[in-house]
């Protein structure tokens, strides 16, 4: 009976990496696949520069595949760790940080109008962003109170040019 119960945890768990890992994945493909795009956001018109996220969440997913984080169902335990850090110090952080990050950085530009060729289309990351809280909440932390934006803003009358940024 006990070894049912093992294998049934081990099964869960397997699982529920597997949902992370793939949140991931997507994540990179969807930011590698709208870098350098050009977008249109109220009256301004830039290209997307998605290399600082590139560099926090791609490795997130060798921790995943190296099994140096393991997706531990806490039940009913939220997790206080402080996803605002810019250096984490566990792997659990560093991959609760690169979902965190991809989350905020899709649905930021959620929204936004591309502009291709001639073309113009409506970005819409909801299913990458609905997956990766779902990996977020797997990984213990309470989705239903808010998160502060991860990466620092800055306005553009700020002189402060020593802020942190990515």
């Amino acid at each position: 009976m006990e070894t049912e119960i093992f294998v049934q945890l081990a099964n869960q768990q397997a699982v529920d990496n597997a949902l992370v890992l793939h949140a991931l994945e997507v994540a990179v493909r969807t930011l590698e696949a709208h870098h350098g795009l050009t977008v249109h956001c109220e009256d301004d018109v830039f290209q997307l520069d998605f290399e600082p996220q590139l560099h926090i969440v791609t490795p997130a997913i060798h921790l995943i595949k190296s099994g140096a984080v393991a997706v531990l169902r806490a039940s009913g335990v939220a997790k206080a760790i402080d996803l605002d850090m810019d250096q984490q110090t566990t792997d659990e952080g560093c991959v609760l940080r690169a979902l965190h990050v991809a989350s905020y950085t899709l649905s930021v530009h959620c929204g936004m109008l591309g502009l291709s060729e001639g073309d113009t289309w409506t970005l819409d990351f909801k299913p990458q962003t609905d997956m990766l809280w779902q990996a977020i909440a797997l990984m213990g932390v309470d989705t239903s109170k808010p998160l502060r934006a991860p990466i620092p803003r800055r306005d553009s009358e700020d002189d402060d040019h020593d802020a942190p940024t990515l």
